[in-house]
């Protein structure tokens, strides 16, 4: 998708996309980073957008992982389905909140999280992460970007075991959570 296509996105449905410019390379390498590509994963992206991340981690995975994303805009759904075309991959057109639905409790490794945060209702962000702390195994890595620090303390009240980094070549820069789900 070009750069006018998300912008495009972003302006008519910006409360699901929430970015104005897709994720930077920068963004994409440094959220990335906590996560062992050597191992057999099994990674769910949620809110893959144009697919900045699911490129790299398709490319940083290996033939044994599995990625699979959820992504609720029509636009980027139907541009990643006729984009992406590898069999390590799937492609839910569903709400994040719906984890439960595919995946059993603890048989996720990693959680890569684009959606945006601070534009959802409560209810709604109480759903995505407590899907993603219920789907994690003990130990599991949940990975999420925002703008500001506003949900800061409600990401945390599900993966205490947090920190936080900084990517300042994106636009906007952004905040990484780090979270580790309690053993």
């Amino acid at each position: 998708m070009s750069v006018f296509g998300f912008i495009r996105q972003a302006f008519a449905n910006f409360r699901n996309v929430g970015a104005v410019a897709g994720s930077s390379h920068f963004l994409v390498s440094r959220m990335l980073l906590p996560v062992d590509f050597r191992s057999e994963l099994n990674i769910v992206e949620l809110g893959p957008g144009s697919g900045n991340f699911t490129r790299s981690i398709l490319k940083k995975m290996n033939a044994q992982s599995s990625l699979a994303a959820y992504e609720i805009n029509d636009a980027f759904y139907q541009l990643l389905r006729q984009q992406i075309r590898d069999k390590r991959f799937s492609l839910k057109h569903e709400s994040a909140t719906e984890l439960l639905q595919s995946f059993a409790p603890g048989t996720v490794d990693v959680v890569v999280s684009s959606v945006p945060l601070a534009m959802m209702p409560s209810e709604v962000k109480h759903g995505i992460l407590e899907a993603s702390a219920a789907v994690l195994k003990p130990g599991g890595l949940f990975l999420q970007y925002q703008y500001s620090r506003s949900d800061l303390k409600l990401v945390r009240r599900y993966f205490p075991n947090m920190k936080t980094m900084f990517a300042l070549l994106n636009l906007p820069p952004a905040i990484i959570y780090v979270g580790r789900k309690s053993q």
